[in-house]
Formats: C-alpha cells, sequence, structure tokens
C-alpha cells in the first residue's frame, strides 16, 4: 500500500498540469468564427467549334463490321507447296506458298475469275481433287483444264461451244472478273493450266468473300472481239498454234489496268511470258517503269523477255492509280462513360474519343487528323445518353460511312453551396467538429447522388485564418470544390 501511495502522489503535479491545459483550451476555443471568402471548382469545356455530322450511320465498334483485309482462314502447311484462295465478292484467285511462320501465307500469283452469278459458288476449305484436260461443262459446252474443287464445282477456263481451241465463248470471255458462271470458277486458259499444272490433288482451296482484292491485287483480263484474223481463240491459250502466239517470245496478261490507291499491287500480277516454243518463262521477264501506288496518276510498264535465240518479245502497259473508294472507319471504343473528371478541356475530350479508332484507305493507315470527331451533343446537352458521330475523309475528298458510339455523359459537376443563414457567428469549438461544419453546406447533383466530404486543420491559432475544405464527388467522379475561410471573430 505504501508503494502505491507514492505512486500516486508522484503524479499529482502531472495531472495539475492537465487540468490547467484543459482549462486554457476551453477558454480558448470559445471565441466566434466567420466566414471570410469560399472558392467553388467545376469543368467548363466551352462550346463545340468543329464540323458538325448531320447524317446518321452505323452503331459501330470492331466486331460489328467486316475486317477490312479479311483474306480468308490462316491455313496451315501441309506438304503440299501451294494454296488456293478464292474471294467470290472480288472474282479474284491468289495462290499462295508457305511463309516462313509454316502457314500458305506468301502470296505468287494473282487470276481473274468468275464465280456464280447466283452466288451459288460454296465457301469454305476444300482439297483439290481430279482433273481433266476436257471436260463437257453444263449448257452443253466445253472446258479446258478443269479441276475438281468439290462436287461438281471446278476452276475450269472459259466455255468452248466444242472441244476446238477456237470455238471460245467471246462473249463469255470478256466477262472474265464477273460473277457470271453457273457456280464453278472460270479462268483463263493460262490460269487454269497452271492450277491443272501445279497444284497436285490435296492442294487446300480456300472459296470466301470480302472486299479485299488480295494482297496482289487484281489482274485485269483482255476484252477481245470475235471473227478476226485470230479466231476465237483465248489469247492466254500457250498453244504454239494460237495466232496470237507467232514466232516470237511473247508477254500474256499486260493489259491496261486501274489500281485503287494504297492497294498492295504487284506489278507482275497476272503477267505471263512464253518464249517461242510455248515456255513459260516469265521469270526471266523484265519490267520496265515503276509504279507509286500511293500516289494517282498514270503510269506506263513495259514488260519484255528474251529467248535463247536472242529475240525479245515487248508489251506496254499503262497502270492507273485512282482514288474512287471511301475510306473504312473501324471504331472499338471501349469508352462508355464520360464525366468532366475524365477530362478538363476539349482536347482531353478529343483524345478520349480518337482512342481505338482507326480509318483506313485501302491498306493505307490514315492519320487521325483525317478522321472527324463530332462530340458536340456532349457539349450541348452536358449529362445523359449522348451520340458521338465519327467519319474519316481522305486526300481526294472520299469520305467513310459515319460511326456512331452512345455514351453516358455526365459533364456537371455537383452543387455545392453555403447555406447563408448559418454562416454568422460560429463557435470556435464548432470549427472541429466535422459533422457540424457537414451542416454548413448543402450539395445536389442531376444524378441525384453526391458524396460530401470535409477537411480541416486539426487545431485553431487565433488571429490566423481557418480554412475549411469541401468536396463534393458524384457518381461519374465530377468534383466540386468548396473553400471557406473563417478567422476569429474579435
Amino acid at each position: 500500500m505504501k508503494l502505491r501511495y507514492r505512486f500516486f502522489l508522484s503524479y499529482v503535479p502531472f495531472m495539475f498540469v492537465i487540468s490547467l491545459l484543459i482549462l486554457f483550451g476551453a477558454d480558448r476555443y470559445n471565441g466566434k468564427a466567420k466566414m471570410v471568402s469560399y472558392e467553388a471548382g467545376t469543368a467548363d469545356l466551352g462550346s463545340y467549334k468543329g464540323e458538325v455530322i448531320r447524317d446518321g450511320g452505323t452503331n459501330g465498334s470492331a466486331n460489328q463490321q467486316e475486317q477490312q483485309f479479311y483474306n480468308g482462314t490462316d491455313l496451315k502447311d501441309n506438304g503440299l507447296p501451294y494454296c488456293i484462295k478464292v474471294n467470290k465478292t472480288k472474282n479474284v484467285v491468289t495462290i499462295y506458298t508457305v511463309g516462313e511462320d509454316g502457314y500458305y501465307s506468301k502470296p505468287v500469283k494473282a487470276m481473274v475469275c468468275s464465280v456464280g452469278e447466283s452466288g451459288n459458288t460454296p465457301e469454305g476449305v476444300f482439297d483439290l481433287g481430279a482433273r481433266e484436260e476436257w471436260l463437257p461443262l453444263e449448257g452443253d459446252v466445253y472446258g479446258q483444264y478443269a479441276t475438281t474443287i468439290t462436287g461438281s464445282f471446278l476452276f475450269h477456263s472459259v466455255p468452248y461451244f466444242s472441244q476446238n481451241k477456237a470455238d471460245l465463248e467471246i462473249e463469255e470471255y470478256n466477262k472474265l472478273g464477273q460473277s457470271v458462271s453457273a457456280g464453278c470458277v472460270r479462268l483463263s486458259v493460262i490460269d487454269a493450266k497452271w492450277i491443272y499444272d501445279n497444284c497436285s490433288e490435296m492442294t487446300y482451296v480456300e472459296i470466301f468473300e470480302s472486299d479485299y482484292d488480295g494482297p496482289l491485287g487484281k489482274p485485269v483480263s483482255a476484252v477481245i472481239t470475235s471473227g478476226g484474223a485470230e479466231g476465237n481463240w483465248d489469247p492466254t491459250d500457250p498453244d504454239r498454234d494460237n495466232p496470237y502466239m507467232g514466232n516470237i517470245p511473247v508477254i500474256l496478261g499486260a493489259y491496261d489496268r486501274e489500281i485503287e490507291r494504297y492497294s498492295d499491287f504487284d506489278i507482275t500480277a497476272g503477267v505471263t511470258a512464253l518464249d517461242s516454243t510455248g515456255k513459260d518463262v516469265t521469270n526471266y521477264m523484265k519490267v520496265d517503269g515503276e509504279v507509286d501506288e500511293n500516289v494517282c496518276g498514270t503510269y506506263k510498264v513495259t514488260y519484255s523477255v528474251t529467248d535463247e535465240t536472242g529475240i525479245t518479245g515487248t508489251a506496254t502497259a499503262n497502270i492507273i492509280i485512282k482514288d474512287d473508294e471511301a475510306p473504312v472507319i473501324y471504331v472499338d471504343q471501349k469508352v462508355t462513360s464520360i464525366g468532366a473528371y475524365d477530362v478538363s478541356s476539349t482536347k482531353q475530350l478529343l483524345d478520349l474519343l480518337l482512342e481505338n479508332v482507326t480509318a483506313y484507305d485501302g491498306s493505307h493507315l490514315m492519320d487521325s487528323s483525317s478522321i472527324l470527331v463530332d462530340y458536340s451533343e456532349i457539349l450541348e446537352k452536358g449529362y445523359g445518353k449522348c451520340h458521338v458521330k465519327y467519319r474519316a475523309k481522305d486526300s481526294e475528298g472520299n469520305q467513310s460511312e459515319v460511326v456512331v458510339l452512345s455514351v453516358d455523359v455526365d459533364m456537371e459537376a455537383p452543387k455545392l453551396t453555403l447555406k447563408n443563414e448559418l454562416q454568422g457567428d460560429i463557435r470556435i469549438s464548432n470549427m472541429l467538429d466535422d459533422n457540424y461544419l457537414l451542416g454548413l453546406v448543402e450539395a445536389s447533383d442531376n444524378s441525384g447522388q453526391v458524396d460530401v466530404t470535409v477537411s480541416r486543420p486539426l487545431t485553431y491559432e487565433k488571429e490566423e485564418p481557418y480554412i475549411v475544405m469541401y468536396c463534393a464527388k458524384d457518381a461519374f467522379g465530377n468534383v466540386t470544390t468548396l473553400s471557406v475561410t473563417y478567422q476569429l471573430k474579435e
């Protein structure tokens, strides 16, 4: 007991000091305070000054739009040298060999074709089958170099009225590149023979639809007339009896053609060189002239080949680079809601709306400056469901379709105001009570949901300002701040 008593007495001076501090503090905080100033902060992006897109458009995302450069599926090497891809939409055949990736990804040859006029050419991946040099076809006609794709569907030449190479259906030949067949894939003789000679059974054949011409572009076939000195021959037939051939090396398929700007164009696509015996010597063919597929204009190209006797055959073609096709725009925008908290300027808003938005003019990736983003509705309405419109425009004035994105918007920060009737004399002790301070303001928001917090100093020094910070935040993250300065009233 003695020890406990001594312990208690030893703390009496300390407790006395604490009591004095409490009394002093109580006297210190019995003054009054008054509001001196306050500031409210919110975002203001101003008015829309860009071009307004008046027409509507498609609801766009990358998943809803066809891939611009769809080129069929990735076919893995099956041990054979080639695979054949047929684009029904564009009537073009592209031959591929195996690339470094182990897939048939390296293009080697392009051919113009004609598929079924009623869309009945089957789609899918098939194994090339049996073949016949001449084969009767539907409609009491005949085809050269017929190779089975699947069932009764074949690769073959344009039909002949008989098994006579001078009895070609000229009118049908001049339709190469259009969907006019009964379902088979028609080709010029030189191309049908190439598949017949070089693509063995079990070669992959894929038939699909796409707006993409393919990596080598779409060749242009010759237009021929009936009854001339050459008779009704296919001008590409390598038979030495073909009157188109003569006794010198010949260049086949070197015709004037129009190519869309930025296309992946191969200047030799569809062009074949034969020597005076009909042997394919395309690998020895020379090309004089260059084509810039990025610049519109007409380019003259000369093809030549020299045979073993030193005789040279030549052909000249005009390659016209044009830009008639509209760009294609893809909007894979991940933004579903936008608040003033997300953007503090129109530049930030534009940058946000351009995320995951791309536009192509052919194979050319367009600069973001070529993409118009109309976000006027966001600035005009400021709240609720708003529509953003996108459109791409190339240097030739061609415009893409309009793509519309729907977003939830709240560009209005909460309203945070002082309850003026309570801003008179305030006891200093109340300045240290958060609940009391929160009762001095009121907040509202168009969403109906707002959270208010308060930040203040832990102590108050006489004659020094006492600053209280209020923050109101809505569900979109929009924030309004209110800074109130109180001072001890004398």
